[in-house]
């Protein structure tokens, strides 16, 4: 039997301009950004699932954003005692800051300034959980959040990031619910975190 869902949220205000924290939203840059957690993020190439599961799909990571759901892998490890590979279903869209009359929306070289990214996702498949080095039945049943920036009129950023969870080996097996309890709230700490570096 599982447990009950885990909530995290949060919310911040930086300084500064919406594009400058573009590439904490971005999941593609999970990898890169938080590299002792995350093995591998990015979008399923051709956006289906392999019917071999086994096998971790290819993925692309250069896209600048989608309004649409498109199917993402994920390979996450905490401290190398809990490691997950899942799909979810995400979206990251962009929405441009109004121009001013007169001026172009666009200047060579620069990119659009934005009024807000919101990035949210989904679980489509749990792929394999491990808790150290033994693999068993169960892993991350629930998993939808997100995170969401905007420019503010007194030019700041709010930011706000989401997240609900449940183990289903939570209720059988105690530490697995002190592992995923603690692992959800350092990932999150950690986006928030790296927000508050920037500025």
């Amino acid at each position: 039997m599982s447990s009950d869902p885990i909530a995290f949220s949060a919310t911040k205000y930086l300084p500064g301009k919406v594009n400058e924290y573009a590439h904490l939203l971005d999941p593609q840059q999970w990898k890169r950004n938080i590299g002792a957690l995350w093995k591998e993020s990015g979008i399923v190439r051709g956006g289906k699932a392999s019917p071999d599961r086994t096998k971790p799909p290819a993925v692309i990571t250069s896209v600048d954003s989608w309004d649409y759901d498109r199917l993402f892998y994920e390979e996450v490890e905490f401290g190398g005692f809990s490691k997950q590979k899942n799909l979810l279903v995400t979206k990251l869209e962009k929405n441009p800051a109004p121009t001013k009359a007169g001026r172009k929306s666009n200047a060579k070289g620069k990119k659009k300034p934005l009024a807000s990214i919101k990035f949210s996702y989904r679980q489509y498949e749990c792929l394999e959980s491990e808790y150290f080095e033994q693999k068993g039945p169960g892993g991350i049943d629930v998993d939808f959040g997100g995170a969401q920036c905007v420019q503010t009129e007194d030019d700041k950023v709010k930011l706000t990031v989401t997240k609900t969870v449940r183990f289903t080996r939570a209720k059988t097996d105690p530490l697995a619910d002190l592992i995923a309890r603690t692992s959800v709230k350092f990932v999150m700490e950690l986006i928030v975190l790296g927000a508050e570096k920037q500025t």
